[in-house]
Formats: structure tokens, C-alpha cells, sequence
């Protein structure tokens, strides 16, 4: 659910599969997700705008209007988690893994194409076509930046990434 996030069964038994299996896992909730729904309404107990997916939406209308991507935001946590993996003894820092599915699976390759310690990127069920995704009337109201705006935020972490890691190739 919107409100489980990390929490969520699935996510906690795919960490615990690879925790039993040696691996050191770090997981967070994205923004727009668990606890980090930002329209919180606190009477209620749930997001003013009713789910995760509205809330996306709503969010990246509003970064699209200041020339960003809520994409942007995902990678840097990734960024940000890899740091303090890094900082830890446990973690062989050579061997640095990311997975996710769905919008998780997005942040997984964007943020393997602009982060150079991400050795491997497992991305699950993320992309599709535009007709497949936001067309279907299953999919109404999900997030359209996750969705439709691939290259747009290729383009825009592109440039962030290279700024940060100076040149590519």
C-alpha cells in the first residue's frame, strides 16, 4: 500500500532474502511513499490527494513548473544511501548493487547511469509505452513523470550527472 512503502511485505521479504544471503541492504521510502507521502493529512491519517500515484503526479506538475523532475529527487536519495554505505566497514564499496521495481525500478537505472559506484542496477517493471502506461484506463491518474517522461529526465540528470562526474565515456 501507499502507506506501507518499505514496510510493505513484498519489500521486506526481498530485503530479507538478500540479507540471509550475505548481502548488506539498505532500503528507503521515495518521496511521494510511506513515509514520505508530503500531503499528509493528519485527520485522516492518509494523503489529501488519496494515493501515492495522484501525489506523484501532483508533485511533478509542480517540479516540471521550476524546469525539474521529481526523478531528480529519487537519484539523489540513491546518491545520498550509496554515501552512507560507503561509510560503513561492512560494505565492500566495489560491490555496490541497486534494484527496484516499478517507479524503484526507474530510480534503479537512472541512477546507475549517473552514479559510477553502482556496479550492477537490477531495475524491475519500469518502463513502458505511452499507450500501454498513461493510455490505458487502468493506469488513469499514475505518475506521468515515471511513465511518459523518460527522455526528459534522461536529458536532466544527463546534465546533473555531468556537472557532478565531470565527462562521460
Amino acid at each position: 500500500s501507499d502507506k506501507a512503502g518499505k514496510a510493505s511485505v513484498p519489500v521486506q521479504l526481498f530485503c530479507a532474502r538478500l540479507a540471509l544471503s550475505g548481502f548488506v541492504v539498505l532500503t528507503w521510502d521515495p518521496v511521494t511513499l510511506g513515509e514520505r507521502l508530503q500531503m499528509w493529512d493528519s485527520g485522516r491519517k492518509a494523503s489529501e490527494m488519496g494515493n501515492a500515484a495522484e501525489e506523484q503526479r501532483v508533485l511533478s506538475n509542480q517540479c516540471y513548473l521550476l524546469g525539474r523532475n521529481l526523478m531528480d529527487y529519487r537519484v539523489l536519495d540513491a546518491i545520498r544511501a550509496i554515501d552512507y554505505l560507503e561509510s560503513r566497514v561492512d560494505v565492500d564499496a566495489d560491490r555496490i548493487a541497486m534494484a527496484g521495481n516499478s517507479g524503484g525500478g526507474t530510480v534503479s537505472l537512472f541512477a546507475a547511469a549517473c552514479e559510477t559506484r553502482i556496479t550492477v542496477a537490477l531495475p524491475g517493471s519500469y518502463f513502458n509505452t505511452f499507450a500501454g502506461s498513461i493510455g490505458a484506463l487502468f493506469f488513469i491518474g499514475m505518475c506521468v513523470a515515471c511513465a511518459m517522461g523518460g527522455s526528459v529526465v534522461g536529458i536532466r540528470l544527463a546534465r546533473s550527472c555531468t556537472s557532478r562526474a565531470g565527462t562521460w565515456g
